[in-house]
This record gives structure tokens, C-alpha cells and sequence, in this order.
């Protein structure tokens, strides 16, 4: 059975559950009844990213939290934790959860692209770009013209960043 219980600082605890590989006792939400101890990662991520669409930010984030405090050292948490963090108006701590997420898996060509944007967020439109180029390094073909989307983009904000610089705008470029 799952149980939720809401506090002031917006995290949901879930009764966690691990598969068993034979007789599975679970509740139609998928959770054993019988163990606090276990839990399913890939059905809390699920959980996670659900809350996360619905626009419950607070609480999709605890489960985020929860999972990486549980040792979960999955890229596509922190991936997804970065983008939530972004939607909450924390950058900085979206760009320290998605180097995370390139430092688990350099291939990972989503979360060089959600590095990129949490950089843009920051201000750090160059670090931004050199973010987009990794992305684009590892995409697929499928992914190119999001990417390419994303390269456009960014050079511009770029080019006009350096243009009110050289004319006594106080902005920082990187």
C-alpha cells in the first residue's frame, strides 16, 4: 500500500518496494505491503517524473531527493532534477544537479542539453553553448534538430551579450 505524507518543505515519502524476482505482493500502485525497507527505483523515478508533469514541482523534487539520498546515482535523476529545479527559479542548484548527471554518463546527450539551459538561465551563455556542442557530440540523429535549435539560439544570445558589453552594458559573458 502506498502512503504519502506532505509536510511543510513540499517532499512526499512513498513506501518504497524492490521487485521480487518471484511472488510480487503488491498494491495496484505497485508497492509491496509487506517491507519499509525495500523500494523500486525505476517506479519512484516514474512517480517523480508524473508529479513533475502535473506541475507538482515541490513534491516531485522531494522524490528526486529521496531517490539520490537512497544512493540512486541514476544520470537521468539528476537530469530530471535539474529541470524541475530550473522550473522553481533555483538555477544554480539546476546547474550543479545537471553537471552531476554529465559526470555519471558523458554521453548523456539530454543532460548536456539541460546543462546548457540551466547555464543560459544562470547568464552563462558561453558556457551554455560549449554545453549545446557536447549535446550535439553525442545525439542521435532522432535529436540533431532540437540540438542544432538549441546551438542557433545560443550563439545569438551570444553575439548580442558581446554587442551590449562592448557599448558599457554591465553583463557578464563568460
Amino acid at each position: 500500500m502506498t502512503s504519502s505524507n506532505n509536510d511543510n518543505s513540499g517532499s512526499v515519502s512513498l513506501k518504497w518496494n524492490k521487485k521480487r524476482k518471484r511472488g510480487m505482493n503488491s498494491s495496484i500502485f505497485g508497492c509491496e505491503e509487506d517491507s519499509e525497507d525495500e523500494y523500486d527505483e525505476n517506479t519512484t523515478k516514474t512517480n517523480a517524473a508524473n508529479l513533475a508533469k502535473k506541475g507538482k514541482f515541490k513534491e516531485a523534487l522531494g522524490l528526486f531527493n529521496e531517490l539520490i539520498a537512497r544512493g540512486c546515482d541514476d544520470a537521468s535523476v539528476y537530469e530530471m532534477k535539474s529541470q524541475i529545479l530550473m522550473e522553481v527559479d533555483r538555477p544554480f542548484e539546476a546547474i550543479r544537479s545537471a553537471h552531476r548527471a554529465v559526470d555519471i554518463d558523458p554521453k548523456y546527450h539530454i543532460a548536456w542539453l539541460t546543462l546548457g539551459r540551466a547555464q543560459i538561465n544562470f547568464g552563462e551563455a558561453e558556457l551554455a553553448l560549449k554545453s549545446a556542442e557536447m549535446a550535439m557530440k553525442f545525439t542521435s540523429k532522432e535529436d540533431k534538430e532540437t540540438v542544432s535549435s538549441f546551438l542557433r539560439e545560443g550563439r545569438v544570445v551570444v553575439e548580442n551579450l558581446k554587442k551590449r558589453k562592448k557599448i558599457g552594458h554591465r553583463i557578464r559573458v563568460v
